[in-house]
């Protein structure tokens, strides 16, 4: 009886970390399971995108786009880092 209970457990466990059960696993934010993520994202994966970058004058302190709101900027003071910014 123990040696069943044993392989009725291994049995489960391999059940629920078969790859077909992976796929299963709803993303608690999206609500989507692997496979409907892999479906959803196939175009932008096979269109080989990558990565967007944009930045501003806010690069130029090097500290993100809220840098006056967190430092508490003045727009005069701010204004200084304009001519130092080059988009190219």
């Amino acid at each position: 009886m123990k040696a069943c209970v044993s392989l009725i457990g291994t049995a489960l466990a391999l059940a629920c970390w078969s790859p077909g059960a992976q796929q299963l696993k709803v993303n608690p934010s999206t609500g989507e399971t692997q496979k409907q993520f892999a479906q959803r994202t196939k175009w932008w994966r096979e269109a080989k995108f990558g990565m967007f970058t944009h930045w501003g004058v806010y690069a130029i302190p090097a500290d993100g786009e809220w840098h006056m709101n967190t430092h508490r900027v003045q727009v005069k003071d701010y204004e200084k880092f304009v001519p130092m910014f080059n988009l190219t």
